[in-house]
């Protein structure tokens, strides 16, 4: 499994079922998620082919109040952060989340959480 279907299979539910890895514009329906994967980087203490990559999830909402995208920010949060069930699985430390942000030309505010995912991509 690859990093973006696994992070899309924990949140596919959030915000609606509006879950997006790639975007022309911004959708009409508000709230939604955008998930940004970084490049891979082998694990230096890894000797079976561990990896590793920083995913951003972005939640873009209506202007304002930030109190929906932090709902949703920890709701992702819960779903990707546990325990590793199986030996092949991932990891997904949380980072942090970012600062307020806006975006003028999609005219919506906006925040995202980074995660370190970690496991052996196939």
């Amino acid at each position: 499994m690859d990093w973006r279907t696994w992070v899309f299979n924990r949140i596919q539910s959030l915000a609606g079922g509006r879950v997006f890895s790639t975007l022309d514009g911004a959708p009409d329906e508000r709230p939604f998620i955008v998930i940004r994967l970084a490049q891979d980087v082998p694990e230096i203490h890894s000797s079976e082919g561990g990896q590793s990559t920083n995913c951003l999830i972005w939640v873009y909402d209506e202007p304002g109040s930030y109190l929906g995208i932090d709902t949703l920010l920890k709701q992702v949060r819960t779903a990707i952060i546990g325990p590793v069930a199986q030996s092949n699985g991932i990891d997904a430390i949380w980072l942090g989340d970012s600062q307020d942000l806006a975006d003028d030309e999609w005219g919506v505010i906006t925040r995202n959480g980074t995660y370190r995912l970690v496991g052996r991509m196939g």
